[in-house]
């Protein structure tokens, strides 16, 4: 197992534990905050998302696409979490 295979599974549980807060904050509150705190959370997942596929794909050009991907999330976390 190398080390790029376990950041991955180190990855892919911070992704569903990101998806599981918004939809769990969600559903308990229905306030502005909560909403703030879903943006944030699925910002979260596009970046943490586009970085797993970076580590585990093939070609040069897949990890380029994979790099692009994950700031569309990344500017919003900085700006969400003021």
């Amino acid at each position: 197992m190398t080390i790029y295979t376990l950041i991955s599974i180190y990855f892919l549980i911070m992704i569903y534990a990101a998806v599981y807060w918004a939809v769990h904050i969600r559903a308990l509150n229905d306030t502005g905050y909560a909403l703030v705190i879903q943006m944030l959370s699925g910002a979260f997942f596009i970046y943490i998302m586009g970085y797993t596929l970076q580590l585990n794909v093939a070609t040069e050009g897949q990890m380029l696409f994979w790099n692009s991907f994950q700031y569309f999330g990344i500017p919003y976390v900085s700006a969400l979490w003021l």
